[in-house]
């Protein structure tokens, strides 16, 4: 499954029937160099695991300003837990240092 993330939003994901790898697309506009998204899992509960696999960039693209874009994936495993169950992902983005959330979480 894929989920965008945008600066400064929360997501919510409810994962009972979905596929155990979950694929974020990220999208930053570009200041002076290129730097990757800081992503880290910030919280766990009723025994529910999110890991995160990998952090992509994909591509870059000059905006309609003529600045760039660059885009990238995250991919997650997740592992269930106990009924309402999840996880809180945060991603740092690299060049404005917003912040995006995706809580992950089952409810059996």
């Amino acid at each position: 499954m894929n989920y965008e993330l945008q600066p400064g939003e929360e997501t919510d994901i409810e994962v009972r029937d979905l596929p155990q790898l979950i694929t974020f697309a990220l999208s930053a506009r570009r200041r002076e160099y290129h730097a990757m998204p800081l992503v880290k899992v910030t919280e766990e509960y009723v025994g529910f695991s999110l890991e995160i696999n990998s952090v992509r960039w994909i591509r870059s693209e000059t905006d309609s300003k003529g600045g760039t874009v660059d885009h990238y994936e995250v991919d997650v495993t997740w592992s269930p837990g106990g009924d309402q169950s999840g996880s809180r992902m945060s991603v740092t983005y690299p060049y404005s240092r917003e912040e995006a959330t995706a809580h992950v979480y089952m409810i059996a």
